[in-house]
C-alpha cells in the first residue's frame, strides 16, 4: 500500500473505550470479536504508517453508536501508544490538510485564510 500511495483511514478511534464503557454494546457479538482483535488491529496500523503509507482520518459516523459528534474523541484515541502513536500534530494534518491532499482537494484543509474550512 505504502509504494502504490494508498492510503488507509482507521475508523474505529473511540469505540475501545465505548466498548468497555457500555454493558450492552460490550456484549455484543461483534463488539467480542473486535475487542478480541483490537491489538492485531492496531499493530497491521502501526505497520502501515510505519511503512509510509499514507493515512487519513475519519470515523462511521451514523451508524448506530457513532455519533457524529464524537469526531474530536476519536481523533484524540488515536494519539501516543494506547492509540496508534501519532502525536497531536500528525492526527491533525491526517484530518485537514494531509486528508485534502490524499483526496486531491488543494482549496480546503489547510488553516490558513480564505481555505475551505480554514481558520482565520
Amino acid at each position: 500500500m505504502a509504494a502504490a500511495g494508498i492510503a488507509f483511514c482507521p475508523t474505529e478511534g473511540d469505540s475501545y473505550r465505548r466498548i468497555e464503557e457500555d454493558p450492552v454494546l460490550a456484549a455484543h457479538p461483534i463488539a467480542q470479536r473486535f475487542r478480541a482483535r483490537q491489538a492485531l488491529i492496531r499493530a497491521a496500523r502501526r505497520r502501515l504508517l510505519a511503512a509510509g503509507a499514507p493515512m487519513l482520518s475519519g470515523i462511521d459516523a451514523g451508524v448506530p453508536t457513532r455519533p457524529f459528534g464524537d469526531y474530536p474523541r476519536d481523533l484524540g484515541a488515536l494519539i501516543g501508544e494506547d492509540g496508534l502513536g501519532l502525536t497531536p500534530h500528525q492526527i491533525l494534518v491526517s484530518a485537514t490538510s494531509g486528508a485534502a491532499a490524499i483526496l486531491g482537494l488543494a482549496d480546503t484543509g489547510a488553516s490558513v485564510p480564505l481555505a475551505l474550512g480554514g481558520v482565520a
